[in-house]
C-alpha cells in the first residue's frame, strides 16, 4: 500500500527540505502541529469486506500514550524539526438507564386482579479520563523516520449504579415486588446505590517506533515501549434497604481498595496509527 501511494513523488533538488514533485514539504517542520488516531477501526472496516458476518478483530495493541484505556486522540507539537512534544487525551462518559415494569403491589392489594404496573429503574454511570504528556526525538531525512522518547500518563475512572423502585418498602409490604437487574438484590434487601470505587493511575514508559510519510505531512507508523504503571482503586461500597421487624434500615457495606503494579513491554504487537501534520 505504501509503495503504491508513494509512486509519482520525487524529492526537490538542491533543497535541504524534502518536497514532492509539486513543491510541497513532505516532512514535519518546526512549529507544526500533528493530530493522530489509531488505524485499527479502518483495518477492521475494510477487512470485513472480504467475509460474511464474521467480523475482523482489532489489532491487539493500543497507541503508546494510552496504556490505560483504548480510544485516545493524540497530538504533537514540533518544537524543532526533530523534537516534538506529545500529548494524548481521552474522556469517556456513559450513562445508561434500564427500566422494567413490575406489578403495582398497592393496586393488587386492593384488587387482586389488577394489572397495574409501576417502574423500577437502574442508572449506570461511568467516567474515565486519560491524559499523557511526553517528548520524542526523530531521526532520518527520508520518508521513513525513526522516533524514540518517553511518555508520562495519568488516569482516573469512577463507576456507580443507582436504583429507583416503584414499590416502596413498608410494614404493609416488607418484601415489595422488585426487578432483579442482576446485582441489586442483596441479603434479603435491595441496593439503592452501588459505588465501585474510584480508580487512579500513573505510568511512565520509554518507546521506540517508526513513521512513514505516505503523502506530504501524512504519516502512518507504529511504536513499542517498556513502561511502568501504578493503579489504585478506592473503597467499594454500597447501601441497601431492608425491613427489620417494624422499621426500615439502611446499611452500608464496604470493601477495601486495591493496588496494582505492572512493568513490562507495551504494544508487543504494536498498533498502526495515522498522523496529520499542519
Amino acid at each position: 500500500m505504501i509503495a503504491l501511494i508513494s509512486v509519482g513523488y520525487t524529492f526537490g533538488q538542491g533543497d535541504s527540505v524534502m518536497r514532492n514533485k509539486n513543491g510541497y514539504p513532505v516532512l514535519p517542520a518546526k512549529g507544526d502541529i500533528a493530530v493522530g488516531m489509531s488505524m485499527t477501526p479502518f483495518f477492521g472496516y475494510f477487512g470485513n469486506f472480504f467475509h460474511g458476518n464474521n467480523p475482523t478483530g482489532p489489532l491487539n495493541a493500543q497507541f503508546l500514550t494510552n496504556s490505560f484505556q483504548p480510544g485516545a486522540l493524540f497530538f504533537k507539537y514540533f518544537y524543532t524539526n526533530n523534537l516534538a512534544l506529545r500529548a494524548s487525551f481521552e474522556f469517556t462518559s456513559t450513562t445508561t438507564t434500564n427500566s422494567a415494569y413490575v406489578q403495582d403491589d398497592a393496586a393488587v392489594l386492593i384488587d387482586p386482579l389488577s394489572n397495574a404496573k409501576v417502574t423500577d429503574i437502574q442508572y449506570n454511570k461511568n467516567r474515565s479520563y486519560v491524559f499523557g504528556v511526553g517528548f520524542e526525538k526523530r531521526r532520518g531525512s527520508t520518508r521513513l523516520q525513526g522516533v524514540y522518547g518517553a511518555d508520562f500518563l495519568f488516569y482516573y475512572q469512577n463507576n456507580k449504579q443507582s436504583y429507583k423502585y416503584g414499590n416502596p418498602m413498608s410494614a404493609a409490604n416488607p418484601s415489595p415486588t422488585t426487578t432483579n437487574f442482576g446485582t441489586n438484590l442483596y441479603n434479603g434487601g435491595r441496593i439503592l446505590h452501588d459505588y465501585n470505587g474510584e480508580q487512579y493511575g500513573i505510568g511512565a514508559n520509554v518507546f521506540v517506533g517508526v513513521e512513514y510519510f505516505v503523502l506530504p505531512k501524512i504519516s502512518i507508523g507504529a511504536e513499542a515501549a517498556y513502561g511502568f504503571m501504578l493503579a489504585k482503586s478506592g473503597q467499594e461500597k454500597f447501601d441497601y434497604e431492608y425491613w427489620n421487624v417494624d422499621h426500615q434500615e439502611m446499611v452500608v457495606a464496604e470493601n477495601p481498595g486495591d493496588v496494582a503494579r505492572a512493568i513490562g513491554t507495551a504494544n508487543p504487537s504494536a498498533d498502526f496509527f495515522i498522523m496529520f501534520h499542519f
